[in-house]
């Protein structure tokens, strides 16, 4: 029996098929109302979904792949720029072989990436990095992770569980671990932390802040995502998938700022930090703000906040500077024994992105860039 193949846009009443054949190649479930928000309530806009069917004589198409561009808000100072996610890339295993995936990509890319100012992929696995280049994507960055301990009897609990065991005696573990914590909760706990407001995400979605937070300091971040109350609202607030709390400074003019955590569902007394945006974007400015957000945790019995970005970020040496210290992979007794695997961040600058002079390079992100799910 032949087959041929076709591709096309979405169309209303598509998402349950899709999310038919996102289940049966992740393994993860979403309904319909999970794919629309992800999908269809961007504020940047309706995603290009581009469709695969496999054409069986006397028979239904069958959806066996699908392409997907998340249109995502970013600024560069005062500039307004839409930048195109690649995700949910897939193709059902037995029709991997039987069709030239990147010949279909390259034409769904011939209709959107007018659209769009620059395209990237948070990361992916070799095969799909591998396509990436193969279309022209950049490896400019790549991406480091940080772990904040908020205690000196986390610190302590940290090394002692990660290195510390694998190196010394039994006594001698322990009182290094203590003469560690001692060094470390010393920079840890420097200068004063500010008062933080926590929110709820109903709090969040409604609080004024959010209404000139990001009009007011967006001028001092180059290539960043937007962060308008509609991107936070969507990203955070109204996500589906998990709830938040939003850290908020009011502060001075150039104290102002916020740290979005989720709790961890693999560490019980851990939290990820998916965003944290001082106004003033120096290394004091980050210092300060990461600080205060440690003490809050610290009293609120959270034990550390894993974070994570890329090694080119537009603020990096402020941003390396205040938190190094900080961040527990960074101690010599952890950057010994344990090693990262390298995570690419893949990114091509469109022909919109060169004539507004865009690079490839020097974009300050963190996980909210993520898919948004919990699981």
């Amino acid at each position: 029996m032949t087959t041929d193949y076709r591709y096309r846009r979405f169309r209303d009443g598509d998402a349950a098929s899709i999310n038919g054949l996102y289940e049966e190649i992740t393994g993860r479930r979403r309904t319909v109302s999970q794919f629309e928000w992800q999908w269809l309530k961007a504020p940047g806009g309706i995603a290009e979904i581009w469709l695969i069917e496999a054409m069986v004589a006397n028979r239904e198409p069958k959806l066996i792949g699908h392409h997907g561009i998340m249109p995502i808000r970013f600024t560069n100072g005062k500039d307004d720029l839409l930048f195109g996610k690649t995700e949910n890339t897939m193709v059902l295993p037995d029709y991997r072989s039987r069709i030239l995936y990147p010949r279909f990509e390259k034409r769904f890319a011939a209709e959107y990436e007018g659209r769009f100012d620059a395209l990237f992929s948070t990361t992916g696995p070799r095969e799909a990095i591998r396509q990436r280049r193969a279309l022209g994507y950049r490896f400019s960055a790549t991406w480091t992770r940080a772990r904040f301990p908020t205690s000196k009897a986390a610190i302590a609990r940290l090394l002692f569980g990660a290195v510390l065991h694998r190196v010394f005696g039994f006594r001698a573990r322990a009182a290094e671990a203590g003469r560690v914590a001692d060094n470390v909760i010393k920079v840890a706990r420097a200068g004063t932390p500010r008062s933080l407001r926590a929110l709820s995400d109903d709090e969040a979605a409604k609080d004024d802040f959010f209404a000139v937070f990001w009009p007011r300091y967006r001028s001092r971040y180059g290539l960043t995502p937007r962060r308008d109350r509609e991107d936070l609202n969507w990203r955070f607030w109204s996500n589906p998938y998990s709830r938040h709390i939003t850290l908020v400074s009011d502060g001075t003019a150039d104290d102002m700022g916020y740290v979005i955590i989720k709790r961890s569902k693999t560490a019980r007394r851990s939290v990820l930090i998916e965003d944290i945006v001082p106004g003033d974007p120096d290394e004091s400015g980050f210092a300060r703000l990461l600080e205060s957000a440690l003490s809050w945790m610290r009293e609120n019995g959270i034990a550390w906040a894993d974070f994570s970005t890329t090694t080119d970020s537009g603020v990096a040496a402020n941003l390396a500077g205040a938190m190094s210290p900080r961040n527990i992979y960074n101690h010599r007794l952890l950057s010994r024994f344990r090693k990262d695997s390298i995570a690419q961040m893949p990114r091509k600058i469109t022909a919109n992105g060169r004539a507004a002079g865009l690079d490839t390079v020097g974009w300050y992100v963190t996980p909210m860039l993520s898919e948004g799910r919990s699981d």
